[in-house]
């Protein structure tokens, strides 16, 4: 061994505590720092170019290990290879294995979490619920390189024709995340959850299993008894809320986040704020006795600043799912939530005198084309407010008192009333 190769010892090792570069020889140099900062390195040629390569802090790594590796990649560099290089490849593929190794629920996170700020609020809160809901449970823990067909088709078949509408949707964020993975490198071949030319072939189309279904309304006369049934049930605060949602004609994603700093209780009117609306325009909404009465009782529960709050520990607010859920207890699971803004638009242009433009109103729709729209820069708030206290009149009435009597039945002279 060639007396260079001795130059450090343990002793000098130890005993070096101010910057230093040490010389070991044959490219094996301790560069000294401080006292507690010391990292041995081999500098070498290779090819007219000098490399420096790292070999680990003196504290894990001793003198004869040093040594040891130095000759290991003296060797390679005889043979041809470049270590520095090899390290930086062999590097990578563990890397790559790591990776690999991220599960599907670690994936989505992450992909949700790179996007969530350009997305909604009920956006990001869908996203984050039919995952955790129908994904998660099946294959939130196997690596994403690995979910295949089977694990897709796990999760989908069972709910396919029961609720294509949410099926639908969940595949589509699932071939999202895997799409997403794939462009990471952190999985190779087809996407088990892509519909067209492949998942076509296995599940029918949506529009074959979800024809007429989505967004089944209830028939407007059946919504006295409904209601009266809805007030008798015992989990008070689902029940409430989907009396709100149906006095208020609103949108179960606008329900759900409702806040009490948005209620003017001495005016009776909820401001929905512009970016939770679809169309991203504040609606106000005319808050009847009879939604007042709802608002009444859950003061009782109030314990955040949502309006309806979620009994769950660690959630805030109901979830989009509470309302359906109560649904099916109810034994009414033909109808969705959203569909009782189609009972109300049907009661309101078939049994009221309501004009057409203040009805649509009340459902924050737009009315007519741009120029229209462009001049019409008011809300009708007072006229939908007469509005809506009929329609809490008629949905709260008694039905053994009124045997299914409508409001203001419409005729031709008065069809622009209101």
């Amino acid at each position: 061994m060639p007396r260079a190769y001795k130059r450090l010892t343990d002793r000098k090792i130890a005993n070096t505590k101010t910057a230093a570069r040490l010389a070991d020889g044959e490219g094996l140099y301790l560069i000294v720092k401080n006292e507690s900062s010391k990292h041995w390195v081999f500098e070498y040629q290779f090819k007219g170019a000098r490399r420096y390569m790292g070999l680990g802090s003196a504290r894990d790594v001793t003198l004869a290990e040093a040594r040891g590796r130095l000759s290991e990649l003296r060797n390679l560099k005889a043979k041809g290879a470049d270590p520095l290089k090899l390290k930086k490849e062999a590097q990578e593929v563990a890397a790559l294995e790591e990776a690999k190794a991220l599960t599907f629920k670690e994936a989505a996170t992450r992909y949700m979490d790179t996007n969530r700020p350009h997305w909604t609020a009920n956006h990001a809160l869908q996203w984050q619920t039919t995952l955790e809901r129908y994904a998660y449970p099946e294959f939130g823990g196997v690596a994403v390189g690995a979910v295949d067909d089977a694990l897709v088709l796990k999760v989908l078949e069972p709910m396919w024709a029961s609720a294509n509408v949410t099926a639908t949707r969940l595949r589509g964020r699932i071939e999202t995340v895997l799409d997403w993975a794939k462009a990471m490198k952190l999985r190779t071949g087809e996407n088990p959850a892509r519909w067209r030319g492949h998942l076509d072939k296995i599940l029918p189309a949506p529009k074959k299993v979800h024809r007429v279904k989505s967004f089944a309304s209830m028939p407007w006369e059946e919504l006295p008894v409904f209601m009266m049934d809805l007030r008798s049930q015992a989990d008070v605060i689902p029940a409430t809320a989907l009396e709100f949602l149906i006095l208020t004609a609103t949108r179960k994603n606008e329900l759900v986040d409702a806040r009490w700093d948005e209620i003017d209780l001495n005016k009776a009117i909820w401001t929905v704020p512009a970016e939770r609306m679809k169309k991203r325009i504040e609606h106000r909404i005319p808050l009847s006795s009879a939604a007042m009465d709802a608002l009444a009782r859950m003061q009782k529960h109030r314990i955040n600043e949502f309006v309806f709050p979620a009994t769950i520990r660690g959630t805030k607010r109901i979830s989009n799912a509470v309302l359906g859920r109560l649904m099916e207890v109810m034994g009414r699971d033909d109808v969705v939530p959203h569909g009782f803004r189609s009972s109300f638009r049907t009661w309101a242009g078939e049994q009221t005198a309501f004009a057409r433009e203040v009805i649509e109103k009340a459902l924050a729709h737009q009315v007519g084309d741009d120029t229209e729209r462009a001049y019409d820069r008011g809300d009708l708030f007072d006229k939908r407010r007469k509005l809506m206290d009929a329609w809490a009149a008629f949905a709260t009435s008694d039905p053994a008192k009124t045997g299914g009597n409508v409001v203001g039945l419409r005729s031709q002279s008065d069809r622009h009333a209101g």
